[in-house]
């Protein structure tokens, strides 16, 4: 910061620019361009899956990084992210909430057998602590592919779109203009009343640029593919600004007005900044000069994306651009212990980052390994290194995806690029906030009676977690407003609620819980093909293959699927009651009323207001309670007793009783009138029938699950089949400049090519990604 001023004072001086208030403008600019970066700049998330697709009935491994708002820097602290796929409806059809820690997170989606086959969107936000509705949320968005009968491509007729350096046509002066929407290698002409120009011809990316300089009275059109499609009109005022060289070699911005211009009188400044920092300024005029360079001190900007913005004193936009001061990229070096390996073989694969500029990196990466036949109709997704630089902080008439464009490409590309989070005179006018933390782990719902009437401030809901066995209370806030927090171990669960103000119980109360909202951004559009998927024809025949042995790896693993059974058991089995009746040992009863009067001690079947209510005696205060206990049916929270009275009575095992008002504090009002374990002998029957308005589904964290390998140690398991398509996925290795790190794993049953993608981050938050491939042979 004190290098910029300094820098800028002496640039101001030897212009002999006196000091004004007008003149403070980048300083002015700096303070509130640091105000934005502090208080109210979203954080960048990005997603790394362990395939290019999936299909239905698949389990997609993910890990989710979330980063600073300037990208060179994992997040400290907590975050609960929300991934969700989204299909061309924009519904989310399937959601997952990731918890990240400290910049990183694992989790899975776990896609449903009969999901249709297409082209959705998968979509990662923060919610919840975005308290500034002004701001851009946390977000990331990518195309994603679910495979059907039919493989899916890539659109090719994307409109031709013209973006002029600068950001707009200026009359009599010469203009760039880039064009995006390009097959490659094309070729297209510019027309000045019908008559050809200027020729210009695509890159392999697609993109096009040419430079001319429009006349008064012309009409300009460019042909490409037969078609004419109209320039903009030019304007008769303004400045064209075009940037050459690069950030190595050094940049140069060209500024140009017309002889009449209104500029050639007016205070500008020159400005470049990279995020959260002002590298460059300098005052601009144009009394006597209608054309000037300026060159740009690239070097005393970071790395990433630079803004540069020529600006009346007001604050007015008149020109701007983005360019790109690259990083120095470490290069990521995969060594194989062998050229070519057999089915089911172990492959070891050393990883090494490389030095740069006598910098010893370090950095964390996720390893992936997966059968290249399967996936090489899918592009991977945007890279780590285009989201983070670009797609993060850009509007672009197309996301960046995971192509390696040349410096000079990608500083053409940054021509049609806009920043898509607040205009300068939004930034100008903003004001200190709270400074951004750790967003709040909660869920957001409201408290309102039945006619949808608020809650009173204060109001108390109890919350009983069921499969979590968690009693939690919070209060409501303003307009019925409640907060619930949302625990690490917290997995999808139903909870129970009870209110009460002021110590008395509020009756037909009605409680949502807010979903998370999320705006969708575009997308490439994939079309079906006439091909078939190879992924999903071979999923078609995996399938049915499996199955087939799933006798034999049942006997082979009974012993781990016992361990699941009886940790299921124990889950059901959380709730310590003081005494169990078990029925068994009775005479068949003719009704749940007299079971209730005749087995079980301390509890009472009576008449309420004509119908049938249990009351139970609770221990340490010599007195039956004077409301309904809580229920437990079959694992079930419910306060149904009409659903108990009304059940067949042969069908209950055993009732337990928690009545102790010791035990009883725990579960605060829930619990105050005491509590009925039930058991029967049919708990599918009830499970849907006891969700009721007193209860409601809490959508918790996903806990990552282990990616499952297999290791061919050995002839035990030859009879099996190996059909993994996707041999290894490693989501936390360290990797050092120093020394190699070795992943290992063992190859399949499947011959053919095999691709080994490594991506992941510096410890100085450079995005890496590299991909390496190997052959299986029979």
């Amino acid at each position: 910061m004190k290098k910029f001023h300094l820098y800028l004072m002496l640039l101001l001086c030897l212009s002999g620019v006196a000091f004004t208030s007008k003149t403070e403008f980048p300083v002015r600019l700096q303070q509130q361009l640091s105000l934005y970066y502090r208080y109210h700049a979203p954080l960048k998330i990005y997603v790394d899956f362990n395939q290019p697709k999936y299909s239905p009935g698949d389990t997609a491994f993910f890990k989710t990084y979330v980063l600073t708002p300037t990208g060179r820097l994992l997040t400290q602290g907590k975050y609960v992210i929300n991934v969700m796929l989204v299909n061309a409806e924009q519904q989310g059809i399937l959601r997952n909430k990731t918890f990240v820690q400290n910049g990183k997170g694992l989790s899975q989606l776990i896609f449903p057998a009969d999901l249709p086959g297409g082209d959705y969107s998968l979509v990662a936000f923060i919610d919840g602590g975005e308290s500034d509705k002004t701001s851009t949320p946390a977000y990331f968005q990518r195309s994603f592919v679910i495979t059907g009968e039919k493989s899916l491509k890539d659109e090719k007729n994307t409109p031709l779109q013209f973006f002029a350096e600068g950001g707009a046509l200026i009359e009599g002066l010469s203009n760039t203009v880039a064009v995006s929407g390009m097959n490659a290698s094309d070729e297209a002409y510019v027309s000045a009343d019908g008559n050809r120009i200027v020729s210009f011809r695509a890159t392999d990316h697609g993109w096009g640029k040419f430079s001319f300089v429009p006349e008064a009275g012309k009409q300009y059109t460019v042909e490409y593919k037969g078609n004419r499609l109209p320039l903009e009109a030019p304007k008769k005022d303004g400045v064209v600004m075009t940037v050459s060289g690069n950030d190595a070699e050094g940049l140069t911005a060209s500024l140009q007005v017309r002889e009449n211009s209104t500029m050639r009188d007016a205070e500008l400044y020159l400005v470049m900044n990279v995020h959260d920092q002002i590298c460059f300024a300098a005052p601009v005029s144009f009394k006597r000069n209608t054309k000037m360079s300026v060159s740009l001190a690239s070097k005393l900007c970071t790395y990433g994306t630079a803004r540069l913005t020529l600006f009346t004193a007001d604050g007015d936009v008149l020109a701007e651009r983005f360019i790109f001061l690259e990083p120095s990229k470490p290069a990521i070096d995969v060594q194989f212990d062998k050229e070519q390996y057999s089915t089911r073989e172990k492959v070891t694969v050393d990883i090494r980052l490389s030095s740069t500029e006598n910098a010893l990196h370090t950095g964390n990466a996720s390893v992936t390994v997966y059968r290249n036949d399967f996936f090489k109709d899918t592009a991977p997704g945007t890279s780590f290194f285009n989201h983070v630089f670009f797609n993060s902080d850009l509007s672009l008439p197309q996301a960046l995806s995971n192509i390696d464009y040349s410096s000079q490409e990608i500083n053409d590309v940054l021509i049609a690029a806009k920043w898509n989070k607040m205009t300068w005179q939004q930034m100008l006018a903003i004001t200190p906030g709270v400074p951004k933390t750790s967003n709040a782990l909660f869920l957001k719902g409201h408290l309102t009676d039945e006619e949808g009437k608020p809650a009173k401030d204060s109001t108390l809901i109890t919350f009983w977690l069921n499969q979590n066995d968690f009693i939690y209370g919070v209060y409501t806030r303003n307009n019925g407003a409640f907060y619930f927090p949302l625990f690490k171990n917290f997995s999808d669960d139903q909870a129970l609620y009870g209110v009460t103000y002021r110590n008395t119980t509020i009756k037909n109360t009605k409680l949502t819980i807010e979903e998370p909202s999320f705006v969708m951004g575009n997308t490439a559009i994939k079309m079906k093909s006439t091909e078939n998927d190879a992924y999903h024809a071979f999923m078609k025949v995996k399938v049915p293959i499996l199955k087939s042995f799933s006798y034999y790896e049942k006997k082979r693993n009974e012993g781990s699927e016992q361990r699941v059974i009886e940790n299921e058991d124990i889950a059901e089995d959380y709730i310590d009651t003081d005494f169990t009746v078990e029925l068994g040992r009775f005479k068949e009863f003719a009704s749940v009323a007299e079971i209730l009067s005749e087995a079980v001690t301390m509890v009472k079947s009576k008449k309420v207001q004509g119908k049938d209510d249990i009351r139970v005696f609770i221990k340490g205060t010599s007195m039956f309670a004077s409301g309904s206990p809580l229920l437990v049916i079959d694992g079930v929270l419910t306060d149904s007793i009409d659903y108990l009275m009304a059940m067949n009575p042969s069908m209950i095992r055993s009732i337990g009783v928690i009545h102790d008002k010791n035990t009883l504090v725990r579960y605060g009002i829930l619990g105050k009138n005491g509590i009925l374990v039930i058991t029967t002998g049919a708990p599918e029957v009830h499970q849907e029938a006891l969700r009721r308005k007193g209860s409601l589904n809490i959508k918790g964290i996903d806990s990552p699950l282990r990616f499952k390998t297999k290791q061919h140690q050995g002839d035990s398991d030859k009879r099996v089949p190996d059909l993994r398509s996707t041999l290894h996925w490693e989501p936390g290795i360290s990797v050092y400049a120093t020394k190699e790190t070795p992943v290992e794993f063992y190859t399949a049953d499947g011959t053919g090519t095999y691709t080994v993608k490594v991506s992941g981050i510096t410890e100085d938050g450079v995005p890496f990604e590299t991909y390496r491939y190997f052959k299986v042979v029979r």
